[in-house]
């Protein structure tokens, strides 16, 4: 009997949990999406990580999550390089490490660190050109 009463109150307590876990989850979802329609993607992405931690089996949140990762690492190098056009490279720094620990996949961000510490390694390395594009021919082969 007392294990009865036992393995009902543990699947009690499991339901519950669990419920408190999905309903956290469409919370934090739905703080994304009020977030992004703001264009605060910080904090949509913030949610929409909370929300696919929570339930990491949701394609929605799976797919929000992914989507705002890289909407808000873009942004923040988007920032980064108007501030370092104005050289105020110390700020752009801090712009891209946030955007590089957002997506660690945006290797954008890891290049305008990397131009960043040159440019700020002494006057020789300064004249590297900051707004670098490829040239036409190359980009017509691309796509």
């Amino acid at each position: 009997m007392t294990i009865r009463r036992l393995l009902l109150c543990f699947l009690v307590i499991l339901a519950l949990t669990v419920r408190a876990d999905a309903d956290d989850a469409n919370a934090a979802f739905k703080r994304g999406v009020h977030a992004e329609s703001l264009n605060q993607y910080d904090a949509a992405y913030e949610a929409y990580k909370l929300a696919f931690a929570l339930k990491p089996r949701d394609p929605a949140y799976l797919a929000s999550y992914l989507q705002m990762r890289s909407t808000a690492a873009v942004e923040h190098v988007k920032v980064g390089q108007t501030l370092a056009r104005n050289l105020k490279y110390q700020a752009a720094l801090v712009e891209f490490q946030r955007a590089a620990e957002i997506d660690a996949t945006n290797f954008v961000a890891a290049e305008e660190m990397r131009r960043v510490a040159i440019l700020t390694n002494g006057p020789k390395m300064s004249k590297v050109p900051w707004n670098w594009n490829p040239p036409r021919t190359l980009l017509s082969h691309c796509g």
